[in-house]
């Protein structure tokens, strides 16, 4: 990780490079954006370790009772500022508290229009330079990049408009895809990626929003109604960039909606050590390898993700790289808090929802007495690092991160919980 200081903005609304479209389609699909970036609270100082201190700059305050948690578990915390989102447009406000404390470098989940302007003004630089976060975010430069490579690419068609979209439709059906991506080639967390039928007058129209880079991309979607695949799998190898360095640090396999929409990970996926499934963690780490080499040499550092489909069949296996994220991903958060307190270990990520909100302490308090809540010091248990609360103050939903020496330990950990805790859960998109 790096061994300097940041001041880091939880802007988590501008992962769309100004896609205002796309900002409305993110608060309305997911709840709870403005404390999206309290998962941050925690990582924040294991990625910048430098003598001074960090400064998180949040929309919300984090929960207090969950921050006397960390303490507990011995984390150094950053300093928190809270900065409401109409105020991160004010660039005499961002320069003011940057120059109370001047960092030795500034960072954000991308590094936007904004942090560009406000790394000028203040004379301190960006982990990631505006062209860099934007380009390794870019869907369609990577696509180009793997054609180049000779890395295996989903059939793929581009439409400049909406009009364009039944064109390329047209074309994968008769490759005999059912459904197809409609990938705008800049998004995040859902946004701008919908699955649509490929048979005419089943077909939905495609928003506007897809075209503001440009060309949207449609791709052929793979998955079992295929005869060639009998499986699918969605792994992700975790990255990280520094000036010479870069290092692929974990394998997880993710847990995705029927819309490909992302629920949580394990680590490691078990399917990595079956026998008929040799060889896909070496070429999972091939195919990083040339990705995490892009994001390099485009310019990007940090945190990054890298997100492939597997598609397995009776001939062997193909590996395909669906997307980069050069940014903190929903896996980054868990993978370091695993790595931190069992660097060995395995662990499971998942995003859980409340039929009924409860306060922090008494959920708190009820982990603790049935003896799931992770505790310095234990091999296995549930660490809530996240949590969105309604008015009343309480937790409604919260990512929840399992520990243990091996992953079947994990999961059989969170249905244990599940069926022992008197608090009634499902599983929510994280």
């Amino acid at each position: 990780m790096w061994n300097r200081n940041v001041h880091y903005f939880g802007n988590v609304r501008e992962m769309f490079f100004g896609n205002e479209q796309q900002v409305g389609e993110l608060e309305r699909r997911v709840g709870g954006v403005e404390s999206h970036g309290g998962r941050l609270l925690p990582i924040l100082n294991l990625m910048y370790r430098g003598r001074g201190e960090n400064t998180l700059y949040l929309e919300k305050m984090p929960d207090l009772i969950l921050n006397e948690y960390f303490q507990d578990l011995r984390l150094s915390l950053p300093k928190v500022d809270i900065l409401p989102q109409n105020l991160y447009h004010d660039p005499l406000t961002l320069i003011r508290k940057v120059e109370r404390d001047l960092p030795e470098w500034i960072d954000g989940y991308v590094t936007d229009a904004v942090l560009d302007e406000l790394s000028v003004k203040a004379g301190v630089p960006t982990v990631t330079t505006y062209h860099a976060s934007r380009l390794g975010n870019h869907k369609g430069a990577l696509h180009r990049h793997l054609e180049l490579r000779g890395i295996p690419v989903f059939p793929t068609y581009y439409a400049s408009h909406p009009g364009e979209v039944d064109g390329c439709l047209d074309r994968l059906q008769a490759q005999a895809f059912q459904s197809a991506a409609v990938k705008s080639v800049i998004g995040a967390s859902g946004v701008g990626l919908q699955r649509i039928s490929t048979t005419p007058g089943e077909r939905v129209s495609i928003d506007e929003s897809y075209f503001f880079e440009g060309s949207c991309m449609v791709q052929g979607w793979l998955d079992t109604s295929r005869p060639e695949v009998e499986e699918v799998l969605s792994p992700s190898v975790q990255v990280f960039l520094k000036e010479n360095v870069v290092s692929l640090f974990d394998i997880t396999e993710q847990f995705l909606s029927a819309a490909s929409l992302f629920k949580g990970n394990e680590c490691p996926p078990s399917y990595l050590e079956w026998p008929d499934h040799a060889g896909i963690r070496q070429e999972l780490i091939r195919q990083a390898e040339i990705v995490a080499a892009w994001l390099h040499e485009v310019g990007v550092r940090g945190a990054a993700s890298i997100d492939f489909l597997v598609a397995r069949g009776e001939k062997g296996f193909t590996v395909y790289v669906c997307e980069a994220n050069a940014r903190v991903t929903g896996a980054t958060y868990p993978s370091l808090l695993a790595r931190h307190f069992h660097e060995g270990g395995a662990w499971v990520m998942r995003n859980l929802k409340f039929q009924h909100p409860v306060p922090t302490a008494q959920l708190l308090s009820i982990l603790n007495t049935h003896r799931y809540l992770y505790e310095l010091g234990m091999e296995r248990g549930l660490m809530p690092y996240n949590l969105y609360t309604c008015d009343q103050g309480r937790v409604e939903q919260g990512q929840f991160l399992v520990i243990a020496p091996e992953i079947m330990t994990c999961k059989g950990l969170l249905l244990e919980a599940e069926r022992d805790i008197p608090i009634d859960w499902e599983y929510e998109r994280a």
